[in-house]
């Protein structure tokens, strides 16, 4: 082959190939799988060590299966790092659509409202991203509309013309955290209660006995708003409801932190890759689930005799706070379990509600897994997310634990 002649001195360089190249989404997620089933292999060769020592082999030889275990390991790690670095995009993507969307939606209701937006370049799942667009949508139309108040309003409060409004992404341990602030009105606790009980969503007895944190949550239940007239934006009772939803269905959940004149924020914890987790094995009675490790706080025992039983479930202060208990078998529709005794294991998660403690019977230690989505004609079963493979071969569903909480029994 003939050699290409060498560049003229002070000639411009050569026009390289372009960095980038396109990829189809199929192909994303078939090297996903692939990558997925390389790590249900991997597992398996601790479980063929362990056997190979029990069997009596050579020591030479179960220690070089286990050096070479140790390779897979490392490679495989690396290799699962590097396809979902690949498969991660910025929010930047969805990010860049809320400048418009604010100017437009602040001049039509009169409202001045600024936008700040930091962390647009942390990097989440597509499917993740996906379902993060209309949930954000909702929340900053909603925080212009309800949270930010009039100018006039704002300046008889002491506050400036030009509300507040910051749109922040950030990772959070091993998920990504997104939060929604406003320097508006707040929520008003008094004000969801008698709201709740106009539209018969509550008595007014209930509705007394729920504390300022509940009543926030009203604004969850469907067909809940707070808006006097029905307009474009807001009063159709279809909205929050339906963001939680839809954060379900990766995952996701949703906090509220507020206070009447002080504004309010939004925080919306979402995994950062649906299709490889870690996660922790539990039992519940003769079954075996994994759990996220994005959505698991702590495991613990408590001595029995520190659970409380309260009207509607059963609570005990776990590390210092107050936490409703679930018992998973039952929760599950499993028989249940006997009775924990002198000592209880709670798994602590995070729900659709905050934070609960799930009683099981024992802890299995850390899975790499694959989550596969379930058969469609199962039909909706908001408290899985799917099922994955063991090392060894066996089948196992993944919870989702904020679908989980709507299922929950007393423990």
């Amino acid at each position: 082959a003939a050699e290409a002649p060498a560049a003229a001195p002070g000639a411009a360089p050569a026009r390289t190939e372009a960095a980038t190249q396109r990829v189809e989404q199929a192909r994303l997620d078939r090297l996903t799988r692939e990558v997925g089933e390389l790590l249900v292999i991997r597992a398996a060769f601790p479980l063929l060590a362990a056997r190979a020592a029990a069997d009596g082999a050579a020591p030479a030889f179960v220690r070089d299966l286990r050096d070479a275990t140790a390779a897979l390991d490392r490679l495989t790690d690396a290799l699962q790092d590097t396809v979902l670095g690949i498969r991660m995009q910025p929010v930047h993507g969805v990010f860049q659509r809320f400048p418009r969307l604010v100017r437009d939606l602040a001049r039509s209701l009169g409202r001045q409202v600024v936008l700040t937006i930091e962390g647009a370049e942390t990097a989440v799942d597509k499917p993740v991203l996906e379902q993060l667009a209309d949930p954000l949508v909702h929340l900053v139309r909603n925080a212009i509309d309800h949270g930010i108040e009039s100018p006039a309003e704002r300046r008889a409060a002491g506050k400036p013309d030009a509300g507040r409004l910051t749109l922040r992404a950030a990772r959070a341990g091993s998920g990504v955290l997104i939060e929604i602030a406003d320097d508006g009105r707040g929520l008003d606790p008094e004000r969801l209660r008698r709201r709740a009980v106009e539209k018969g969503i509550l008595t007014a007895e209930r509705a007394a006995l729920l504390g300022d944190a509940q009543a926030r949550e009203l604004i969850f239940e469907p067909g809940f708003s707070t808006a006097a007239a029905v307009t474009d934006v807001s009063g159709r009772g279809v909205g929050m409801d339906v963001v939680r939803a839809n954060l379900a269905r990766v995952q996701g959940t949703i906090a509220i932190d507020s206070a009447p004149g002080s504004g309010t924020t939004f925080r919306l914890q979402l995994p950062a890759s649906l299709m490889v987790q870690r996660g922790m094995r539990l039992q519940a009675g003769a079954e075996e689930y994994i759990v996220p490790l994005d959505v698991l706080h702590d495991l613990v025992r408590i001595p029995a005799h520190a659970v409380r039983a309260v009207p509607g479930g059963t609570i005990a202060l776990v590390r210092g706070e107050a936490l409703a208990l679930t018992r998973l078998d039952v929760a599950l529709g499993l028989p249940p379990g006997p009775e924990a005794g002198d000592e209880w294991l709670v798994a602590v998660v995070e729900g659709a509600e905050g934070r609960t403690g799930l009683v099981i019977d024992r802890c299995l230690g850390e899975a790499a897994v694959v989550v596969r989505p379930l058969a469609s004609a199962l039909g909706p079963l908001p408290h899985l997310l799917g099922s994955a493979v063991l090392g060894d071969g066996r089948l196992v569903l993944v919870l989702n634990t904020a679908g989980l909480g709507t299922r929950g029994r007393p423990a």
